[in-house]
C-alpha cells in the first residue's frame, strides 16, 4: 500500500493522461447515466485527483468518493456502492468486483490483468477488455 501511494504521489503518475477513448466513452456515458467515482486512493491525493478529473472529465461525475486503501479513512467500495444505489460498477480489481457483486450490483471487470485473474466469475460479473466494450454494453445503439 505504501508503494502504491508513493507512486500515486509522483509527478509522473499525476501527469499521465487518460486514453482518448476513455474520455470519449465517459463523456457519452455521462449524457445517459449518473456517474460516480469510488476510488481507493488516499485522501492525501484528493487535490491532484480532482484536478485531473476537472481537466479531462469536466462535470461528468456527480461525486468522487475516496475509499482509501488503509487506515481510519478506508471504506469498502461495496458499502459505498450500496449507499449510492449503484446498479453497475466498473473496476479492474477482482477483489472489489466480487465484493460489490455480492450486493446484487452488476459488475464490469475491466481488463485482463495479473491481479484480476480467476477461472470463474459469478453471473453478475462480466469481464470487459476495454472502453469500446463498455460503450457497446452501456450506451444505446
Amino acid at each position: 500500500i505504501d508503494r502504491i501511494e508513493t507512486f500515486q504521489d509522483k509527478k509522473e503518475y499525476r501527469d499521465t493522461t487518460p486514453f482518448p477513448e476513455a474520455i470519449s466513452v465517459i463523456e457519452q456515458l455521462a449524457a445517459h447515466h449518473k456517474l460516480h467515482i469510488v476510488t481507493s486512493r488516499s485522501l492525501k491525493l484528493e487535490i491532484a485527483t480532482r484536478e485531473t478529473l476537472d481537466c479531462y472529465f469536466p462535470g461528468f461525475f456527480k461525486s468522487v468518493i475516496f475509499a482509501g486503501l488503509s487506515g481510519n479513512e478506508a471504506r469498502s467500495k461495496a458499502e459505498i456502492c450500496k449507499e449510492l444505489g449503484a446498479t453497475l460498477f466498473v473496476d479492474d480489481s477482482l477483489y472489489n468486483a466480487l465484493e460489490v457483486a455480492q450486493g446484487s450490483i452488476n459488475v464490469l471487470l475491466f481488463g485482463n490483468r495479473p491481479w484480476n485473474q480467476t477461472t470463474t466469475l459469478p453471473p453478475t460479473i462480466r469481464r470487459v477488455q476495454g472502453w469500446s466494450d463498455i460503450r457497446k454494453l452501456c450506451l444505446p445503439s
